[in-house]
């Protein structure tokens, strides 16, 4: 078979859906077998639990030019402490040149009490060219230990960590501020409150662009504050009403975009003070061009929502009117409590998802007129868990509403 250029290998095979579409085609030509092995193989997961790290050591041993290939990797911490997988694990990682994506998982409920890996782990992923990394399940982390791997990545996800600190005697820490100088992205889901007050206080994040934070945690505004000036775009869970009446918006002079994600039920009723958050972020944010809400909707097994009752559309209307720079994008995506349990809408009626979408944008459209009038308004049926399935490494694209 005629060779073809690679550039046109890459197009074709960028076009293949699907691991056995894939697989097919590497078997099919040699021209094609290099490229597709890069999609293949471009992950791994090593795991105590399993003989994962012997299997891998003794793929990479038989065919080595695989290590190239791999360019995630999720690594569980307590293999360093196995004994029996220990000298296959520092193999592999020996062997591995090319992870931009790491996550380190802990157990969180043991509390950091592995033996020291950090030279080898660290030595590890500082030879790589990291671009995210993600810390999951640490309990009791050393703020030590958590500073070095802040120092590693330009992107950092924090999920379910906590360090050895007490924060309720936060006054009385001995602890020197330090500077994630290269941080751009942080992503923090599910952290101690003692991780809030070190972003907010004592780890200083000088050239932080882009930040996900949960708003019910007490001190997550302290953490906004803290990087008021340099934050371009910032993600924002609302836990439920309670978490919008504290929250004073500091000067955000740099800030171009903002996301609020919220689970939309009764227990977070956005109303007025949700109206007077939006009203906060645009006042302060000269350089604002777009607002994202993403709603999951809660609704009951009739399949009945009144959008209004979440934000008065109308009053939303007149804010956005204030501003014409400002655009306003709408990500609906719907969940039905149902035989015991959560599913999406979709999964109990083929149907229902699209029936409740047309509706509740005709509302959207028909409360936000003026904004809907001028082009600033956009409304998606977003699937929230294939975004974030796409996102799996639990971080989150800024991509713009069409």
């Amino acid at each position: 078979m005629p060779s073809l250029p690679q550039e046109l290998i890459h197009t074709i095979i960028s076009e293949i859906d699907g691991i056995s579409s894939l697989k097919a085609c590497a078997l099919a030509s040699t021209m094609f077998r290099d490229a597709c092995q890069r999609i293949l193989l471009h992950s791994l997961t090593l795991s105590a639990d399993t003989n994962l790290p012997t299997a891998a050591l003794g793929f990479l041993q038989k065919s080595p030019h695989i290590a190239a290939y791999i360019t995630r990797l999720e690594l569980k911490l307590d293999l360093f402490a196995d004994a029996t997988e220990t000298t296959s694990l520092y193999d592999i990682l020996d062997r591995l040149e090319n992870v931009r994506h790491c996550t380190v998982s802990g157990n969180s409920s043991r509390g950091w009490n592995h033996p020291d890996p950090t030279t080898p782990l660290f030595d590890f992923l500082g030879r790589q060219p990291l671009r995210r990394l993600k810390l999951c399940a640490f309990g009791a982390i050393p703020l030590t230990i958590l500073s070095r791997f802040l120092a590693l990545a330009p992107v950092i996800l924090l999920s379910g960590v906590s360090t050895d600190l007490d924060v309720s005697n936060a006054s009385s820490w001995d602890v020197e501020e330090q500077t994630a100088s290269n941080v751009e992205e942080l992503f923090l889901h599910l952290v101690g409150a003692d991780i809030l007050e070190l972003f907010a206080h004592t780890i200083r994040t000088t050239t932080l662009r882009r930040m996900s934070v949960f708003l019910g945690y007490g001190r997550s505004k302290d953490i906004i504050s803290a990087n008021a000036e340099t934050l371009e775009h910032l993600r924002i869970e609302l836990a439920d009403s309670l978490s919008l009446t504290t929250t004073i918006t500091p000067p955000l002079p740099a800030l171009r975009s903002i996301e609020f994600e919220v689970l939309a039920s009764d227990d977070c009723i956005m109303a007025q003070s949700g109206l007077d958050l939006v009203q906060s972020f645009i006042s302060s944010s000269p350089q604002l061009t777009r607002i994202t809400f993403v709603l999951c909707c809660a609704t009951s097994i009739e399949l009945t929502m009144d959008l209004d009752d979440l934000l008065p559309l109308p009053a939303l209307d007149a804010i956005f009117s204030a501003r014409p720079a400002v655009h306003c994008c709408w990500r609906l995506d719907f969940y039905v409590y149902a035989f015991g349990s959560i599913h999406r809408v979709d999964d109990i009626d083929s149907n229902a998802g699209g029936k409740l979408f047309e509706g509740l944008a005709m509302s959207v459209r028909d409360g936000m007129g003026r904004t809907d009038a001028e082009g600033r308004l956009a409304i998606e049926w977003f699937n929230v868990d294939k975004y974030r399935e796409r996102n799996s490494d639990g971080f989150w694209s800024w991509h713009q509403c069409q």
